[in-house]
């Protein structure tokens, strides 16, 4: 019996041994995958520093140039000479941007490096509007919709389709085609006291926020509520006030004001956040509002103040425009702001009843409209989006859109 007892405790030993150097050589195989994920990381780091550096290179060359044409040529030279450097910016910019190395989804937490010094823009004085310009069209028709329309935020889906968020006493979703005939109108699944953020269209579904709930609601297009998604915290899926929403394909950001940051979701599954916990100037504060464009550039808009953070999609600060111009010169709060394909930035300032504009240079902000019922001037402007060749305005207090070529207001300016 004790020789039988004997073999079983070493048996037993023997096993312990063997389960030890497996679970040791386990670690070293683990450590070594580490070590290797690491320096991958710091390859796509140093790689990225260098089209950073290539950039900075060849905006410092444009403003030299600039600065040397303006004070040597004459207004027709240096139109001419500017067209052409310009040109041959872009070419170099495009060529970088094609080398670019785009990290794939993770749940790691992309951040600007500090080391990278940012071009940011100077913006200086507003430049007061100049003519009007007439809308092209004013949706939707009266006999179609509520007297208490009252539209709040507008996007688009790729056919064109408009689908506006409405403050009428029931809370809808109207949905209407490229000519402002009413497709449908869609009741919310809320009560009348929640507040309402705003509204997102991809190739699939709508996406509205309910601020004071601290959700977001899915819908499916044109048919009816889905899901829920999110609580109030600050982890991740989760919010505090949610506020901007901007959707394309199956990309989905949602701004939230007071946990300053912005939320990717991929396929309705969190991956990553942009301007949160990050000391360089991309931390975020109180984001308002969010737009994006087929580059998948980002532009957040900050509370009561045109100050614009623009980002790539995977959270490194790109360009800051409106930061720098004073208090002073502003008469109101900015609310919502959109893109287009050529950088050109449009804000609704609710409480000033116009539009603010930022050319694609990055040189020039204007005003447009004023306050009023006429064509062209507005009522409490809010919701804004580009349609096309469009810019569509939420004209909350006038119960309308007003249609704008967007062509027809840069060339104004």
């Amino acid at each position: 019996m004790t020789t039988r007892n004997h073999s079983i405790q070493e048996r037993i030993k023997k096993a312990k041994r063997e389960v030890s150097v497996q679970f040791e050589e386990l670690i070293v195989t683990l450590q070594k995958r580490r070590d290797e994920l690491l320096d991958r990381l710091d390859e796509l780091e140093r790689e990225q520093f260098g089209v950073e550096e290539k950039k900075r290179e060849i905006i410092s060359q444009l403003q030299s140039m600039q600065q040397y044409t303006n004070q040597q040529m004459r207004a027709r030279e240096v139109s001419s000479l500017k067209q052409m450097f310009l040109e041959s910016i872009d070419a170099q910019i495009k060529e970088i941007r094609d080398q670019e190395i785009v990290p794939q989804f993770t749940d790691i937490q992309f951040c600007l490096d500090e080391s990278i010094q940012l071009q940011l823009s100077n913006i200086g004085s507003i430049v007061l509007e100049g003519h009007t310009i007439q809308p092209r069209q004013i949706l939707p028709a009266k006999e179609a919709i509520s007297d208490k329309f009252l539209p709040l935020s507008i996007d688009t889906d790729e056919e064109g389709n408009i689908f506006i968020l409405s403050l009428q006493y029931k809370k809808e979703i109207v949905s209407l085609r490229p000519d402002g005939t009413v497709i449908n109108t869609l009741p919310m699944k809320c009560s009348g006291k929640m507040q309402l953020g705003g509204i997102a269209v991809s190739n699939k579904y709508v996406f509205v926020t309910l601020s004071s709930e601290h959700t977001l609601h899915v819908y499916e297009k044109n048919r009816s509520f889905l899901k829920c998604l999110g609580k109030r915290g600050d982890d991740k899926g989760e919010f505090q006030y949610p506020f901007g929403v901007a959707a394309r394909d199956d990309i989905l950001l949602v701004c939230e004001r007071d946990n300053n940051r912005v939320q990717v979701f991929k396929s309705l599954v969190f991956s990553h956040f942009i301007g949160y916990e990050n000391k360089t100037p991309g931390q975020l504060r109180k984001p308002i509002n969010i737009s994006i464009n087929k580059k998948f550039d980002a532009v957040v808009l900050h509370r009561g103040h045109p100050c614009i953070n623009v980002y790539s999609l995977f959270g490194q600060l790109l360009y800051q425009l409106g930061c720098q111009i004073p208090r002073s010169e502003l008469d109101g709060l900015g609310w919502d702001v959109c893109i287009t394909e050529e950088d050109d930035i449009f804000i609704t300032d609710f409480q000033s009843h116009n539009l603010l504009i930022f050319q694609g240079d990055r040189t020039t902000c204007v005003k447009y409209g004023s306050k009023g019922r006429d064509v062209g001037q507005f009522m409490r402007p809010e919701g804004i989006t580009i349609n096309g060749e469009l810019l569509l305005v939420c004209d909350q207090d006038n119960n309308r859109i007003q249609c704008f070529p967007v062509k027809e207001l840069m060339t104004n300016y």
